[in-house]
């Protein structure tokens, strides 16, 4: 019998061996592609931490005399130092205090911003074979890690310690020195780890086994920023930037544990990007550029090929004077003078109020001209009159300048922005100028050419240039002729040319602001060829296709052929010619007034891209119109929060002040409680801020501002709420707190329905806890700013 046993015990001592061989070759394998620590045991301890009856863990305001700056906060809200450290050794500054998810850890993470060496003449800690406590001195160059796992017995372990190598690596922490450390709901923690050279590395840590473990590799240009895990540990996704060959790319990937080498990348992002997990749903959502995308798992893995647009890209506002066109001014009106202005009333006193008498204006053109030109070179004619009693008398008069001269256009062929009078005026003259100008709606040109910079100029008698600066020498030809009057010809003063424009804007037309405003395109949307600035169609189309989420799309006005009041806009003309069908001021201002009176139905601006954006090459919308989403301008909108199966998101305003950042945020819930789209503001939550909000099972607490001043620059209070996602409301936890209207929240922390908060009267430091179910308020007496919180 005995001999039986001894040979089932050799049976089960080879399998055994043979397994821990096996999973030896397996280890050594996984260290060398992915790991690089051991499991340490060896953390040698130099620190003492006294975690009896600690209920909260502040970090205080960091001073000179006061290095070793965390405290415990008990029940009662006495204090006492979490820490006793040997008076030799210096830590460096803490960056963050973290506690576990999991309840089952009981543990407590102490991140610093720097490994420090500990002097020689620090002792250590540590038990023999009979459990007798016994110190020693530390090894040469022995240092104290970033990163500590305090323990529930007051023990820790240096995470970031290689007892093998007898070195410490470094956390890569964030510039903002914010969530450093992310945890799953097994009470595992990630990081992110300094590796030499352009890169680092994901290490996952398990303070059971006080082991870690190297969740991707070192890659020279690869750096992992924001990242984020799964509660159950399963997939871990990061924001990665990538160098190579001089070219750099930001992309989202999902890693699985069980097989970390086969990442997927999931998007890249060209712009700011801010995305979630949502752990119930099991899906990543991305917001770039104004469209929100949905990457779910399916069969296992998360791949760019599942990616969905959510509604078609509908989450994208279009603004047509954002994206299209600018404002230039308000649009003035010219009105020829009313006939009973004096000095129209001889010319115009026998002419219908609402037309215009073209034969008396030339003539009044004719008349106006005397003025500018001599006297002595227009030879008086005799001529003999009749009285009224019949009698003949002779008398000297002026001939008509008519019978001398043409009013020709021709010259402003070549005066920029004007040109257009002479193409619709070619070859005419006088009487039939002025219809050809009435014909093609010119009168505006026109008006703007008489009150142009050619005919403003101050007089320079140093010069003949002011010849060029009169308009009857712009359109006085020689009668019958395409000869110019000349400079001889006008009136001389000190024997230089006489100072008159000949003819002001004020002579003929009436000026009037009107209440339309003038648009043109946009700098960006335009090309300069020749000197000339025009309408580049193709950025134009570009634009458009943005907003409709596709690359390429057929841009027509045809739609408009049934909307009788903007017939004017109707074409058949499709693409890069429609734009330039559309490039002129009278069309822009049509197309853009369309846009504004359009009614609350059809979504003012966003529907015109349903209405003239068309899938390549078919009669189907680029872009659908959802008028569920279409109040929110979703260009603005970012940082996402996953909560159960809802999404939140921020709507961030522009703010004339870095003051009022907070006030200038609206939160809004992007899907609701069963995960279906609902995209609303949520109103009871205002004067926000998101990136400090703590979620719990119900809901989250947050910081509001509030103005203490009717000036929007003057100081703000803060106060702590709590938003119940249930019943939508707001609870306000400072209500029994009495400095409540003045307090500059500095930080806060809950658990177990316990929020402590340290807070800024003026000059007068506040910290105490809240009871979130009864609203009981505790003041402690602790004159410190807590810069930091964790309640255990």
């Amino acid at each position: 019998m005995t001999r039986n046993y001894f040979k089932i015990f050799l049976i089960v001592l080879s399998i055994l061996t043979l397994l821990n061989c096996s999973n030896a070759v397996t280890n050594s394998q996984y260290e060398n592609q992915v790991t690089g620590f051991d499991v340490t045991t060896d953390t040698k301890q130099i620190i003492k931490f006294k975690t009896k009856d600690a209920k909260a863990l502040a970090v205080t305001e960091l001073t000179s005399e006061n290095q070793n700056n965390i405290i415990k906060i008990r029940e009662n809200g006495t204090t006492d130092s979490f820490m006793e450290v040997p008076s030799d050794l210096i830590l460096s500054p803490i960056c963050e205090i973290a506690k576990s998810h999991s309840e089952s850890s009981g543990v407590t993470y102490i991140l610093f911003n720097e490994t420090v060496s500990v002097p020689s003449s620090v002792e250590y800690s540590y038990k023999d074979e009979k459990g007798n406590v016994l110190t020693a001195g530390v090894p040469e160059n022995f240092k104290i890690g970033q990163l500590l796992c305090v323990f529930e017995d007051g023990t820790y372990d240096d995470v970031l310690y290689d007892s093998k190598n007898n070195s410490w690596k470094d956390i890569d922490i964030k510039a903002d020195g914010k969530n450093n450390l992310v945890f799953d709901k097994l009470g595992h923690v990630y990081f992110t780890v300094i590796n030499s050279g352009n890169s680092n590395m994901i290490y996952k840590y398990s303070p059971f086994e006080k082991s870690i473990a190297k969740i991707t590799p070192a890659i020279n240009g690869t750096i992992y920023t924001d990242i984020d895990v799964s509660d159950d540990g399963k997939w871990l996704f990061a924001t990665t930037n990538t160098e190579k060959n001089f070219e750099t790319s930001n992309v989202l990937r999902a890693i699985k544990l069980s097989n970390r080498e086969n990442y997927s990348t999931l998007f890249e992002i060209n712009d700011k990007l801010s995305w979630a997990y949502c752990n119930l749903l099991n899906c990543i959502y991305c917001i770039s550029d104004g469209a929100l995308y949905q990457y779910p798992c399916e069969n296992g893995a998360f791949n760019q090929s599942a990616k969905k647009e959510i509604i078609n890209g509908n989450l994208k506002t279009f603004d047509y004077k954002d994206a299209l066109f600018s404002q230039t001014g308000s649009e003035v009106k010219y009105t020829l003078l009313d006939a009973n202005t004096i000095d129209f009333f001889y010319y115009f006193s026998n002419s219908k109020a609402d037309s215009v008498n073209t034969k008396n204006l030339t003539a009044y053109l004719f008349d106006k001209a005397w003025l500018s030109l001599k006297k002595t070179d227009l030879q008086k004619v005799k001529r003999t009159y009749i009285n009224e009693e019949g009698k003949k008398y002779d008398a000297e008069y002026y001939p008509n300048l008519s019978e001398r001269y043409d009013i020709r256009f021709d010259a402003f062929k070549n005066v920029k922005g004007f040109e257009e009078l002479a193409e619709k005026t070619k070859d005419l003259k006088n009487e039939d100028v002025i219809n050809a100008l009435l014909k093609n709606n010119l009168l505006k040109i026109f008006a703007e050419l008489l009150g142009s910079e050619r005919y403003s100029k101050k007089t320079d008698f140093e010069s003949n240039h002011y010849y060029e600066n009169n308009f009857f020498a712009d359109v006085l030809y020689k009668k019958g002729t395409y000869k110019k009057i000349t400079l001889d010809e006008f009136s001389i003063t000190k024997n230089k040319f006489f100072s008159t424009p000949g003819l002001e804007q004020s002579d003929i037309f009436n000026k009037e602001k009107s209440d339309k405003k003038i648009m043109t395109w946009k700098a960006e949307l335009t090309k300069k060829e020749n000197g000339i600035i025009t309408v580049d169609p193709e950025k134009v189309l570009k634009t458009l296709a943005s907003y409709c989420s596709t690359p390429d799309i057929d841009f027509s006005l045809k739609a408009f052929k049934g909307i009788p009041e903007y017939s004017e806009l109707y074409t058949e003309l499709s693409n890069e010619d429609a734009v330039l069908f559309l490039d002129s001021s009278e069309k822009i201002s049509s197309f853009c007034n369309f846009m504004d009176k359009t009614s609350d139905d059809l979504n003012k601006n966003s529907n015109i891209l349903s209405l003239t954006c068309f899938k390549k090459n078919t009669t189907e919308p680029a872009y659908v119109y959802n008028k569920l989403t279409s109040t929110i301008n979703w260009r603005k909108v970012s940082d996402l929060k996953s909560f159960r199966k809802r999404l939140y998101a921020v709507e961030k305003k522009d703010s004339p002040s870095s003051l009022l950042s907070k006030n200038s945020q609206k939160l809004i819930e992007v899907f609701d409680e069963n995960g279906e789209l609902s995209c609303k503001y949520v109103e009871s939550v205002k004067n926000f801020d998101i990136d400090s909000a703590i979620f719990s099972d119900n809901g989250f607490y947050f910081e509001s501002s509030i103005s203490k001043g009717s000036d929007s620059l003057s100081s703000h209070g803060q106060q702590l709420k709590f938003y119940d996602v249930q019943t939508d409301s707001v609870m306000e936890l400072f209500k029994n707190v009495a400095a409540k209207n003045n307090l500059e929240i500095v930080s806060f922390s809950e658990n177990r329905n316990t929020v402590y908060y340290s807070g800024l009267n003026g000059h007068e430091v506040i910290n105490g806890k809240i009871n979130t179910q009864s609203l009981d308020a505790r003041i402690f007496n602790i004159n410190k700013k807590l810069v930091k919180i964790v309640v255990l």
